[in-house]
């Protein structure tokens, strides 16, 4: 063998080595246990992680790879070839045997230009980094143009309710800006009222407050998995339940991931892990980008037969979908979430149920559910951040309370004209020629649009229309199914709805699918 094969051999295997580790240490698996001849998807990687291997491995080998060649999920060893093809645009190779995870993200300082050309790309999209100095309603004034909010999801219109605003400074006159009490000492009556009120309308046994549901998931889901337990999440669940399932595996669980919405990966996984003590499924209750909703009845008939329990975060549902759908009102009624709109039990069917007062409420605070008694004590003695966490801020506590009142007085009127103002964009969406999966009319509008380059166009066309929504591209989505999506609040109006067809229709008529970047 010839020197120079020899020395191509031992960096062709640093270079492995060197992505089996990364790809292992995003998986929590040890590297010689991650295939090389398996797609990255089909490992468990998911369209963030490989932006994040992607910045990783650009940065450890000092070259740039293909957005293209990395979304199309390739095997580890096409990976390698991918890597020894792509010129060095330095010097250095320095860090092809450094520990994985030296780097988890490709940043870059401010004001110097991205070196990822979809990077560059994506900057251009104007409702990025955008500064409100007015708002009246959903109508936002930004660089002196009025632009319409279709990108908050205060979804009830609590943010700007008078009775709400008005119930916040009593309060604070009452027990001051923030009582920095640590709840494992003591806390703000209005602590426990919230707590009670939010158990009344859920029908649970009770409910225990935390600051934010980020924190909750770190408190949460660590001490119901144990060491020696199993949490299995779906791919497609919120980055911040993935982040928890990382911390849990981290205290001795097996973490593991199953395909979206995929029952028989959710079984065939289950069965895979049958030992673990503990089994926990983790998944979203609405999915916000596809408006789907969660099957409940399904995952309870699966974690019944595996004797698991269901730990549900439905930030997005709770306060619009809630018990005895009908064809008149798909959402139901009360706003009490999937569980009470499936007509599930949280004890007899095991299911932790997770919200927030962030979205609907449009308030701070996170709650969790107990089965019972015992489930209670365990979550307020056991959980750290619930334990070493101050209280949410007493203007949130004042927004919350009277946000379960108004609820009681206002909700089912106020949902029944967001219904309808959602039904209009929808169908008008659909009138327009674009694929819109939304049977429930939930006031989410995912509009696909296709690679980033078209998603930058349309974000500047609907810009141009005055509407701020969110833009939704990769790494976030699959590199070629990116698109806007409009979020409906109780606050928008008719003429709002109209104005964002005017602005998706100018899209129809000018964006073409885009082709990938190099």
């Amino acid at each position: 063998m010839s020197q120079h094969t020899a020395s191509s051999n031992t960096a062709s295997s640093q270079v492995e080595t060197r992505i089996r580790q990364e790809v292992g240490a995003l998986l929590d698996l040890p590297f010689d246990q991650v295939a090389l001849d398996q797609p990255l998807d089909e490992l468990g990687i998911d369209s963030l992680q490989l932006f994040r291997l992607q910045a990783t491995l650009e940065d450890a080998f000092a070259v740039q790879l293909p957005v293209d060649g990395m979304a199309q999920m390739p095997t580890l060893t096409q990976l390698v070839a991918m890597v020894h093809r792509q010129p060095r645009d330095r010097e250095s190779t320095q860090g092809m045997e450094a520990a994985p995870n030296t780097r988890a993200a490709h940043n870059t300082k401010s004001g110097e230009t991205p070196r990822n050309p979809l990077e560059q790309m994506m900057r251009q999209i104007p409702q990025l980094q955008r500064c409100v100095t007015a708002q009246h309603g959903r109508d936002l004034t930004i660089d002196g143009r009025t632009i319409i909010d279709f990108a908050s999801c205060n979804y009830l219109g609590f943010d700007l309710h008078p009775e709400i605003i008005a119930a916040i400074q009593p309060m604070v006159e009452t027990w001051g800006v923030h009582p920095s009490w640590t709840r494992a000492v003591a806390s703000p009556e209005p602590y426990f009222e919230l707590e009670e009120g939010l158990a009344d309308l859920l029908g649970s046994h009770s409910t225990v407050v935390f600051p934010s549901i980020a924190m909750l998931h770190l408190g949460v889901l660590p001490l119901l998995a144990g060491s020696g337990g199993l949490v299995l999440a779906d791919q497609a669940a919120h980055r911040t339940l993935h982040e928890a399932c990382e911390l849990a595996a981290a205290r001795g669980a097996t973490h593991a991931r199953f395909r979206h919405g995929d029952l028989d990966d959710l079984d065939a996984q289950l069965t895979q892990h049958q030992g673990c003590s503990r089994k926990v499924i983790v998944v979203d209750g609405v999915y916000s980008m596809s408006a789907r909703y969660l099957d409940m009845p399904a995952y309870v008939e699966i974690a019944r037969k595996h004797d698991a329990m269901i730990y549900v975060d439905d930030a997005h549902g709770f306060g619009i979908i809630g018990e005895d759908p009908s064809p008149d009102m798909p959402y139901g009624h009360r706003g009490n979430g999937i569980v009470c709109h499936f007509g599930l039990d949280y004890a007899a069917d095991r299911i932790v149920y997770v919200s927030g007062l962030s979205k609907a409420y449009s308030s701070h605070a996170a709650f969790v559910t107990g089965f019972d008694a015992a489930m209670e004590e365990e979550l307020r003695w056991g959980a750290s951040t619930y334990i070493f966490s101050g209280p949410v801020p007493v203007a949130t506590l004042a927004s919350g309370l009277k946000g379960l009142q108004v609820n009681v007085a206002e909700g089912e009127q106020i949902r029944a004209g967001l219904h309808r103002l959602t039904t209009r964009l929808v169908a008008g969406a659909m009138e327009l020629g674009f694929p819109v999966d939304n049977p429930t009319d939930y006031p989410v509008l995912f509009v696909e649009i296709g690679h980033p380059e078209a998603v930058v166009q349309a974000c500047q066309i609907a810009w141009d229309h005055g509407l701020l929504v969110t833009p939704a591209a990769y790494p976030a989505l699959p590199i070629d199914a990116g698109g806007l999506r409009f979020s409906v609040t109780a606050d928008n109006t008719q003429a709002h709805i109209e104005a964002a067809l005017r602005g998706l229709a100018a899209i129809r008529r000018h964006v073409t699918p885009g082709t990938c970047v190099a």
